[in-house]
């Protein structure tokens, strides 16, 4: 799925305009991390904040090793659970 308002198609782009204003070593903080296309592309230390709950659950359970389920797996009992919670 593409997110219409993302920035993954001129993520490169972005970073490659602010990066060189970075101070080596100094911490990003990206406010607006979304699906992070641009969070990977900084030079680390990076600290990436959204404000939808949701999102910041999956990024985190994402970090603990959770992987979301293959299409395939995905019946419409799954489905129903995920879009409830």
């Amino acid at each position: 799925m593409i997110f219409m308002g993302g920035k993954g198609r001129w993520a490169k782009k972005i970073v490659a305009e602010i990066e060189p204003w970075r101070t080596p070593g100094d911490t990003l903080i990206e406010v607006c991390c979304g699906a992070a296309n641009l969070t990977e592309h900084w030079t680390k230390p990076v600290i990436a904040y959204d404000l939808n709950p949701a999102l910041i659950t999956m990024w985190k359970a994402a970090q603990a090793g959770w992987r979301p389920p293959l299409r395939e797996e995905i019946t419409k009992e799954l489905h129903a659970k995920y879009k409830k919670n």
